[in-house]
């Protein structure tokens, strides 16, 4: 943790390094939001990568394509998160029309936090969570061609950080 609230002295940004593989070795970190039952808080979390190679970091061996899933204390998937930005405007289709788990909210509104990833590949969600406890695991990102002959395109293990921001709305 390395900020603190001044008015109720909570915790608004907490942050963990790690390794993250597949099979086993992913990368875990959990959170709790605190608040009375039927309230949601605005929570950001965010995958570092390929930004940790940039100053002012400078590491070597990060991931390249982070994914991230976020669960909750039950273990169920809530939503799932490969690259923050698309890099051009998205839209309704027929693939991702459906109710979702949790309320999230897009590019835009990720960039007006002031947090979005500085590359486009970091995973990042910005969504109103109801009290309770949260598991966020973080792996290489793996893309399965479903075409003939099936080819599976691993991004490599390595170095990342989750980060989870409280927004104040």
């Amino acid at each position: 943790a390395y900020e603190v609230g001044r008015e109720a002295a909570k915790i608004i940004n907490l942050a963990t390094r790690g390794f993250a593989d597949r099979s086993g070795r992913e990368m875990h970190g959990g959170f709790v939001v605190q608040g009375a039952p039927g309230s949601t808080k605005r929570i950001l979390v965010r995958v570092l990568g390929p930004s940790l190679a940039r100053a002012p970091f400078l590491l070597s061996g990060v991931l390249d394509d982070p994914e991230m899933v976020i669960r909750n204390a039950a273990g169920d998937v809530l939503v799932r998160n490969d690259d923050w930005s698309t890099g051009a405007e998205g839209g309704a289709s027929q693939e991702n029309d459906f109710r979702p788990f949790v309320v999230t909210y897009g590019e835009k509104q990720v960039f007006a936090t002031g947090h979005a990833p500085g590359n486009r590949r970091e995973p990042c969600l910005l969504m109103d969570l109801p009290p309770g406890s949260y598991t966020v695991v973080v792996r290489p990102y793996e893309l399965r061609d479903p075409s003939p002959p099936a080819r599976e395109q691993l991004a490599a293990p390595g170095v990342g950080v989750i980060e989870v921001y409280e927004i104040d709305p």
